[in-house]
């Protein structure tokens, strides 16, 4: 027996082919999951721009909508501006500026009467739905019914309670009709109307204004204002009538137009259409050179056969639209009876 053993032991160890491929593999794991955050990086990035002008677009075109919806609602139309109103406007062949006056009872308390009304005329009493529909500084109210649109100043506001010291209808004749007869439950309450101005200008500067203004007030409910160095511009804007009427051979019509040229055409107006391009410049991360374009051009629509033409790749176009119908002489049955 040797005085030492000796125990072969074998070692174990990697060769260079292995390491070589060990570290391949870790790098395109690595590699993976970079790529995979980033992409979901951009995604999200890109995911928040178009959320950005979603809300943007989404605010404009409900507050525009909000007040138009409300057009006519009280038939006063002393400051409605006659002529080209309205108009196609494209910063282009369209009309590069354009100023909507119109009058709205939006902005002010609207609501309705809980139970008919009580009392003798002229000192109706109107009991409204909720007791923070009105406040105390309020000076008139109009009361909407089948029995005719009437105003009512000098008010007692007792909670819910609002109790006129004169109810006139538009000619200015005092109301002397049976209270709850004339005004039933569900008749239609709103503050006075506001006169607001919807404004649309565009020039080849890329300088683009959407507003609207609530000048009885001096708000401000919509005010947009770019130029070519801001992020977002809208170099394309519609707004249209449509108008219902029977024609000389009797036949109704409806038709959508750009401007009203006869203020009897209100009392014929159905729905609105208002409908806008958003431009953004802030969707790219790398930006191409500036003669670069587009090999073809893009057309976005708000309306069929009203586009805005974009052939700029630095650029992406969001289109938002919104038809507003005008129920309220429908709903009230009295086109006829709408004087001017």
């Amino acid at each position: 027996m040797n005085r030492m053993s000796f125990i072969n032991k074998t070692i174990k160890a990697f060769t260079i082919i292995e390491l070589m491929v060990g570290i391949f593999v870790t790098l395109i794991a690595i590699g993976t999951f970079f790529k995979l955050y980033t992409n979901s990086i951009k995604a999200e990035r890109s995911t928040n721009l178009r959320s950005s002008v979603s809300l943007l677009g989404d605010q404009m075109i409900e507050n525009i909508s909000n007040s138009i919806r409300l057009l006519g609602l009280n038939s006063e139309y002393s400051d409605f501006d006659a002529g080209t109103v309205i108009a196609v406007a494209d910063g282009g062949t369209g009309v590069n500026g354009v100023n909507f006056r119109f009058l709205s009872p939006y902005g002010g308390p609207i609501t309705q009467l809980s139970i008919s009304a009580t009392g003798a005329a002229p000192n109706c009493v109107f009991t409204v739905s909720g007791s923070a529909a009105f406040h105390s500084g309020l000076l008139s109210v109009q009361i909407v019914s089948n029995a005719g649109i009437y105003s009512g100043t000098g008010l007692t506001i007792a909670g819910n309670v609002i109790t006129p010291s004169n109810l006139t209808d538009s000619s200015g004749a005092v109301f002397a009709g049976n209270c709850s007869t004339a005004f039933p439950a569900g008749t239609l309450v709103t503050g006075p109307n506001n006169n607001y101005t919807l404004t649309y200008a565009y020039n080849s500067a890329d300088d683009t204004v959407v507003k609207l203004s609530n000048t009885t007030t001096g708000e401000d409910v919509v005010n947009f204002i770019s130029n070519a160095g801001t992020a977002y511009r809208v170099p394309y804007f519609v707004f249209q009538f449509l108008r219902e009427y029977i024609d000389a051979s009797g036949t109704l019509r409806r038709v959508w137009i750009s401007e009203l040229n006869v203020l009897g055409e209100l009392k014929e107006v159905k729905a609105v259409r208002v409908g806008f391009v958003i431009l953004s410049t802030i969707d790219r991360t790398k930006k191409k050179i500036s003669t670069s374009g587009m090999s073809t051009t893009v057309n976005y629509c708000p309306f069929e056969g009203m586009c805005y033409s974009l052939n700029d790749i630095n650029k992406t176009a969001y289109v938002f639209r919104r038809v507003i119908h005008i129920r309220n002489y429908d709903y009230l049955k009295r086109n006829a009876d709408i004087s001017y």
